[in-house]
């Protein structure tokens, strides 16, 4: 019996990116267009209501645990901007592919924070993973939000080098990890705030 071919499996993380996604590469202004439209400044909603009308719930597949410490599949459900959705499917369905199996129990999108926020999470373009163990803080350790970020010793944690921020760079979003002026290890943001 001859042997077989040997079929290679593809780079979760490659370098292909789908047409009409966003990716690493686009300019400021061509994420102003994608969300606010073509010949658009950046500008957040007014109220909520016209936030609301550009957000849509999606249903990605994560890893978890189950209650004896067992990996097991979840859906999960959450708002995004309808101009991200196909984006961020993109982006959940390749680190649920990673060989990682990153477990994911928490996942925040929109949220409208008040008139006179500007955070992303009121735009749509912002979603947070995990926020209890992968918090926000001072740059000497002082928890903002959740409790803290311990990668290699609670599986929550995003370690740096993980897949989940590799993949979330490939289509464009920037990571709280890497801030300057404080660290918000949950979260990833379109416009890099």
């Amino acid at each position: 019996i001859p042997d077989s071919p040997v079929i290679a499996q593809p780079d979760i993380i490659s370098d292909t990116i789908p047409d009409g996604l966003a990716y690493s590469g686009e300019s400021y202004s061509e994420k102003v267009a994608r969300i606010f439209g073509a010949g658009a400044g950046y500008h957040k909603y007014a109220n909520s209501t016209e936030a609301e009308s550009h957000q849509v719930t999606i249903s990605v597949q994560v890893w978890d645990f189950d209650a004896n410490g067992n990996k097991v599949t979840k859906t999960k459900r959450f708002q995004i901007h309808e101009a991200l959705a196909a984006t961020v499917q993109q982006i959940f369905g390749e680190i649920y592919a990673s060989g990682e199996q990153f477990p994911i129990k928490s996942l925040g999108g929109y949220c409208w924070r008040g008139n006179g926020s500007s955070s992303e999470h009121c735009l749509g373009t912002a979603i947070d993973i995990n926020w209890e163990e992968n918090y926000m803080c001072t740059n000497s350790g002082v928890a903002l939000t959740g409790s803290h970020w311990s990668p290699g010793s609670d599986p929550y944690s995003i370690p740096a080098d993980s897949a989940v921020v590799r993949i979330f760079a490939k289509y464009g979003f920037s990571w709280g990890g890497t801030w300057n002026s404080k660290k918000d290890y949950m979260h990833f943001s379109y416009f890099g705030t």
